[in-house]
């Protein structure tokens, strides 16, 4: 393997309470009820607005940002990283792999969390606001001249894992316990892992 991508939320940052409530805080201001964790994975297939549309919601891209952006940094500060990421991190670079993170998460909502877990220099590539991973992840391997079978995508949500797959490459879904286990496996991944420090195991 060449390269190793990854998903931000629930996959290296371990802020999936922090992120659905800051989810939840939309619905509340627009007066509509969330769904629940499960409904929202099950549903997403990349771009998040579609689930905003899916229960009456209308407002725009930017309406939506301004009530999640400030709640998720006001509760932000309870985040912490997934055991081991930086240990997995500094494994794939002393091997000479290729790394990125592939977000739907705003730039302004983690470029001050790799700084401050001084996780920013491990990472190659670091693309925000990502609402087609597999189009990135494909930009990458173009980029890298790589074959996408020397790649592996790393993601917690059945998305990421459908992504990666419709991009080619080898998927490892993360099962972090936000996200039901039945809806991670059944999107198919290559590889099932419980902790990052699997990942070693297949180098």
């Amino acid at each position: 393997m060449k390269i190793v991508l990854f998903d931000w939320n629930g996959t290296i940052l371990d802020d999936i309470p922090i992120w659905y409530k800051s989810v939840s805080e939309i619905f509340r201001v627009f007066g509509k009820t969330p769904p629940t964790i499960a409904e929202y994975f099950k549903e997403l297939e990349g771009d998040y607005i579609q689930i905003y549309r899916s229960r009456g919601i209308e407002a725009s891209r930017d309406e939506l940002n301004l009530i999640y952006e400030p709640f998720y940094q006001a509760h932000i500060v309870g985040a912490t990283l997934f055991p081991n990421i930086k240990d997995v991190l500094r494994f794939l670079n002393d091997q000479g792999i290729i790394t990125g993170i592939i977000t739907a998460q705003k730039d302004i909502l983690v470029s001050p969390l790799l700084d401050k877990f001084e996780i920013k220099d491990f990472f190659h590539y670091r693309v925000f606001h990502a609402l087609d991973k597999k189009i990135v992840i494909q930009q990458i391997l173009e980029q890298e001249k790589t074959n996408p079978t020397e790649c592996y995508f790393i993601g917690d949500a059945p998305s990421d894992i459908r992504h990666g797959k419709k991009a080619g490459v080898v998927t490892i879904g993360f099962l972090a316990g936000y996200i039901p286990e039945e809806l991670v496996v059944g999107a198919e991944p290559e590889y099932v892992i419980h902790n990052l420090e699997e990942i070693k195991s297949l180098f």
